[in-house]
């Protein structure tokens, strides 16, 4: 009720959010938290059945400049940033609730709603010490265990310096689980900052003709070999038409002399 919730987040080892409570040890073994003292074993079993069903999620961040992503799309930084390099951020939420059941993971927990809700989380970026300012935003509607996602800004503008960015994992339908990471991302000189470094090897790849190349290639010699079968044969009928059959010519000659008898 009211009277445990106001004695839950206050006094010694109060839970400021919702975060918090469920973070809370028991004092008992039959579950009883701060708050809870005059909680019959029937309910401190509904209170830790529903504390089972919330979402316990882990958030992590880092940032950088992004060097390559592998096949399960977890990305890798460069050593160093350069000013007006593009800065990554690199998002991976882990869903913690191993008791509950696979079926209700990603599901809202809430009773006396008519219709079941899915459970949703919004991702911002912004400048640390300011939530006025916003670089980006992306949501997370899946229900897997592990779910990444990774936003990109650009930095141009920025002057070589450390700067600190906060992200926010925000809930669309729980007060009190929300999250804030700030991280740290240093910019250099771009003088400062060595050239990559291309590998001869690498280069001889590059110029090497890739699968597209080659079946292009043989694309376009069947269209020449196709064109030039076709100029073959219109050049051949061209000139069968140009040279006349003798026996055809004379025919024209011999109707050409029996016209010019019937006029004289």
């Amino acid at each position: 009720g009211v009277r445990e919730a106001k004695h839950a987040s206050s006094g010694k080892g109060a839970a400021r959010s919702l975060q918090q409570f469920m973070d809370t040890k028991p004092v008992d073994d039959k579950g009883r938290r701060k708050g809870m003292v005059g909680f019959t074993d029937e309910q401190c079993k509904d209170v830790e059945t529903l504390i089972n069903c919330l979402p316990a999620v882990e958030f992590e961040v880092e940032g950088g400049c992004l060097d390559y992503e592998d096949e399960d799309k977890k990305v890798h930084f460069d050593e160093v940033c350069a000013a007006g390099d593009i800065i990554t951020f690199y998002i991976e939420l882990k869903r913690l609730n191993d008791k509950a059941p696979p079926s209700e993971l990603g599901t809202v927990h809430a009773p006396f709603y008519p219709t079941l809700l899915d459970e949703e989380w919004v991702v911002t970026l912004g400048k640390a010490g300011n939530e006025d300012v916003l670089f980006g935003m992306t949501d997370i509607k899946e229900n897997e265990k592990v779910v990444r996602r990774k936003m990109q800004v650009p930095s141009q503008g920025l002057k070589p310096g450390t700067y600190d960015f906060d992200v926010y994992l925000t809930s669309n339908c729980y007060v009190g689980l929300d999250q804030k990471v700030t991280v740290k991302v240093d910019l250099r000189d771009p003088s400062e900052v060595k050239p990559v470094e291309v590998h001869p090897e690498d280069i001889e790849a590059e110029n090497t003709p890739g699968l597209f190349d080659l079946l292009q290639a043989e694309l376009e010699e069947e269209d020449s070999d196709f064109g030039s079968d076709n100029e073959d044969e219109m050049k051949a009928e061209s000139s069968t038409t140009e040279e006349k059959n003798p026996e055809t010519e004379a025919e024209e000659n011999s109707s050409k002399d029996q016209e010019d008898k019937k006029d004289k």
